[in-house]
């Protein structure tokens, strides 16, 4: 384990070799050099039990896996104590030297101490030795006048006291010169302290800095410190994959493009995460995307079986439906290139011979003009009962539009008939020509019905005119 410094005082960043993907560990801080091995506590003292601190996942300054601490960590600490530090939940236990990390400075005696220098500290006193079953135990020895007694080993607790001393005698083991100066120093610091406190109990008036430094009293509140952007916690590379792959498939479903979801966006989680934390989620909307494109798949179809048994001016009011849904689908470019092949066959078409024959044969007895007509309905056939029909007759030609189905479960559409009357007034109509969408009656003066037959229908819709509203061709 290697400690680096986290990017302003009393954060620091411990970078693991071990491969983790864990956005966050709970950490406990052995230290190997103070108290025999204790534990870092929540508020600074050692501990024989472990506690665990949170680290958040950063990146590592040079390579490896890094996790962040803060003060609660940083700030009670000695540079260059030998440290473990273990996860429980991820199986980890490493070991490491202290160092490259600037504790953040608050008031107490807790931040001094973070300062000093460390080498390995005396031992704790060990339990005493079990005694035999026939030794009589000694009476322990009273202590001198005006003294405490003793503490038993095991009633020995590690305060701020024990971690002063024991960081004084690592000082002086690491530089026996540097003793005497630190001793003049702290009695230099006593005596200023002394006068100090003299002046204020004086009546004197100390400034809010030394009365924080001194006094510990009258201290601003402290800053909240921000996290440097190049230490922020990175996210989880299988989160990141996933979030991808849900935006593509928002794209892709608002482009009308779900044939191509499974492999644009889900596909490349697959091979990178098979067992990722997302996998489900995301198997939902490929399944979902899946459905899309099976309902356009047999739209298409339903489309071109239409067209074919219509004629060549019936086959665009096949593909309504399917152009109205999946105008950006995967069939789109063949419904388009059907439509056009069938505008070019429309455009082709001659008259038929029982039209011209309708013509030769002499006037209609209805003349020409603009009527209104109803239409019935056929629960069977799926159609609703229509008014308001407009039928054009001139020149022995009529026509109307009416909605109907081209074939079982479409959607009605809007339909052109036209057709021929002879002289006695019988019609002949067709839309566009196509054997199954015809209509045959009569219309004279007193006869005004025409039947009208659908693919599918069992039933003919009878198209009654009821009443004239102009007289003479439409656009004459």
């Amino acid at each position: 384990m290697r400690v680096f410094e986290g990017g302003q005082p009393g954060y620091a960043i411990l970078v693991f070799d071990r491969e983790m993907e864990s956005p966050s560990l709970s950490l406990a801080v052995r230290s190997m050099q103070v108290a025999q091995g204790a534990y870092l506590g929540p508020s600074g003292a050692f501990e024989r039990e472990p506690h665990y601190f949170n680290a958040v996942r950063v990146a590592a300054p040079k390579g490896g896996f890094g996790y962040q601490v803060g003060p609660d960590v940083v700030n009670h600490l000695m540079e260059d104590d030998q440290i473990e530090v273990s996860a429980e939940d991820v199986g980890l236990v490493e070991t490491g030297y202290w160092a490259n990390a600037t504790p953040l400075m608050t008031s107490g005696r807790a931040a001094t101490l973070t300062l000093l220098a460390g080498a390995r500290s005396p031992p704790l006193v060990s339990q005493p030795a079990a005694r035999g079953a026939d030794e009589t135990p000694k009476p322990e020895p009273k202590p001198p006048t005006g003294q405490a007694a003793p503490q038993k080993a095991d009633e020995i607790k590690i305060d701020d006291q024990t971690l002063e001393r024991e960081a004084e005698a690592k000082a002086e083991q690491k530089d026996g010169r540097e003793a005497a100066p630190r001793e003049r120093w702290r009695w230099y610091a006593a005596g200023g302290l002394a006068l100090i406190l003299a002046a204020a109990a004086g009546g004197l008036t100390l400034s809010r800095d030394l009365r924080c430094s001194i006094l510990v009293r009258d201290c601003p509140p402290p800053a909240i410190p921000k996290l440097d952007p190049a230490h922020q916690p990175v996210e989880p590379e299988d989160k990141e994959a996933a979030r991808q792959a849900q935006e593509c498939d928002s794209s892709e479903t608002a482009a009308g493009l779900v044939c191509d979801e499974d492999m644009a966006c889900f596909e490349p989680y697959r091979r990178r995460f098979p067992q990722g934390p997302a996998r489900a989620e995301l198997e939902g909307l490929a399944n979902k995307a899946a459905a899309a494109c099976a309902a356009e798949s047999q739209a298409f179809l339903r489309a071109r079986q239409c067209a074919a048994a219509a004629a060549a001016c019936v086959a665009p009011t096949c593909y309504v439906d399917y152009t109205q849904k999946f105008a950006n689908g995967v069939h789109a470019q063949q419904a388009r290139d059907d439509l056009n092949q069938a505008r070019i066959r429309c455009e082709n078409l001659t008259p038929s011979p029982d039209s011209d024959h309708l013509r030769r044969s002499g006037p209609p007895p209805l003349k020409d003009g603009e009527y209104l007509a109803i239409a019935s309905e056929s629960a069977a056939c799926g159609m609703t009962r229509q008014r308001a029909i407009h039928v054009s007759v001139c020149s022995g030609r009529i026509r109307w539009v009416h909605e109907g189905r081209l074939s079982a479960g479409m959607p009605p559409v809007t339909m052109q008939w036209e057709g021929a009357m002879d002289g006695a007034g019988t019609v002949v109509a067709s839309v566009g020509g196509n054997a199954q969408l015809v209509a045959n009656g009569r219309v004279t003066e007193t006869e005004r019905a025409i039947q009208m037959q659908y693919p599918g229908c069992g039933e003919a819709i009878s198209l009654t005119i009821t009443r004239e509203l102009s007289s003479g061709c439409a656009g004459r």
